[in-house]
């Protein structure tokens, strides 16, 4: 379903146009970008309260805060942060989980690819068709998470914290989270995933800071082993090996983390939205199949899932088992959530506040997950 077709005319023409379900959205298109604002690491530390509230859930989340803790992931863009995966490679093994013909599926050319104009899959059946291919069962299940503050400050426009979650059996990952002093709990919030040798603090800084300034909680997480490089190419292959792949347990990642989100008493959980850039973006694309807590996307770019980066190492899109369904998941008007491409790398602020102020902040996104 069309929600709104965006035409600019000031500089240059552009089409953006806002898919699924939800209310329409009246946007502005390509305004001058505002500068992120400077991170309280940066030195515009100011003196205000940033404690957290408890929270009431029930969720398997436990809370702590650990200053003087040094997290994994010294590499703030945990190329080589692969510690976690590899144990959890380790793990399969002493399952006996069935190694697969790796060659043989990346030299397949011709596999079965579902189209969506013939193969109507309801989105409970593609959910369940996903899990199953990427065999993520274990790693949806609700076992408890540990996140820790591991640092914490202040700027103008809100609180800062930097956070790690220890997953069971993916180990220690990290992000950036930034709750805006304007504004009354509970606040929409937005899940950011950078592309590619970037950072979670890059992505923040692209998009984040616009968001905390309208209003917003936004949570951007590091993603491990997206370097584009030898370490990236030794996981994904370890994986695939397994049966499983890297942008499958990166979107396994993302429902840890929108796990959390929903613990958290300072956000609404029935309105998180997701937005995501390139390899980040590809893996959202994946994620909202498969998570129905997040409730609106913005994303650059789609995927075929059989990318590879340069020098033929595997990219963590690379999975010949989610393959056969790209096609299905890129076709955005099939998800009950709405949806707002944006050309690759351009998130303009303007239009993404926009966009997610008019399906979250007036809380119409509540729709029903499951078309039966």
């Amino acid at each position: 379903m069309v929600l709104a077709a965006l035409i600019g005319v000031a500089v240059g023409a552009a089409v953006l146009i806002v898919m699924g379900g939800g209310p329409a959205a009246v946007q502005r298109l390509f305004l001058s970008n505002r500068p992120p604002k400077m991170h309280f690491s940066d030195g515009a530390k100011v003196d205000t309260d940033c404690a957290m509230p408890p929270s009431a859930s029930e969720l398997p989340v436990t809370e702590r805060t650990d200053l003087d803790a040094v997290p994994e992931c010294a590499d703030a863009k945990a190329c080589a942060c692969t510690k976690g995966y590899e144990q959890y490679v380790e793990r399969l093994d002493a399952q006996k989980t069935p190694r697969v013909d790796l060659d043989a599926e990346l030299a397949d050319t011709s596999p079965q690819i579902y189209d969506p104009d013939v193969d109507h899959f309801a989105n409970d059946e593609l959910r369940a068709a996903l899990i199953a291919a990427a065999h993520l069962d274990d790693l949806l299940e609700e076992d408890r998470v540990v996140v820790t503050t591991v640092r914490m400050g202040a700027d103008q426009a809100a609180c800062e914290r930097g956070l790690t979650l220890r997953h069971p059996n993916l180990g220690e990952m990290r992000a950036v989270l930034r709750v805006p002093h304007a504004g009354k709990a509970p606040y929409p919030a937005v899940l950011l995933l950078h592309g590619h040798t970037e950072t979670a603090e890059q992505m923040m800084d692209r998009v984040g800071d616009a968001l905390v300034g309208a209003g917003f909680v936004v949570l951007a997480p590091q993603l491990r082993a997206l370097c584009a490089d030898g370490n990236e190419n030794k996981i994904a292959r370890a994986l695939l090996l397994r049966g499983q792949s890297l942008v499958g347990v990166h979107a396994a990642e993302v429902v840890a983390w929108t796990r959390v989100m929903r613990h958290w008493s300072i956000v609404d959980d029935e309105r998180i939205g997701a937005a995501g850039h390139s390899a980040g973006a590809s893996t959202l694309n994946l994620a909202v199949r498969i998570d129905p807590s997040i409730r609106a996307l913005v994303t650059d770019t789609t995927s075929t899932y059989r990318e590879r980066n340069d020098g033929d190492l595997l990219s963590t899109t690379m999975s010949p088992a989610i393959h056969p369904y790209h096609r299905l998941i890129n076709e955005f008007s099939t998800l009950p959530i709405p949806v707002l491409p944006v050309p690759y790398g351009q998130f303009d602020h303007e239009l993404v506040v926009d966009f997610f102020h008019a399906v979250l902040h007036v809380g119409t996104t509540t729709v029903p997950i499951s078309d039966g």
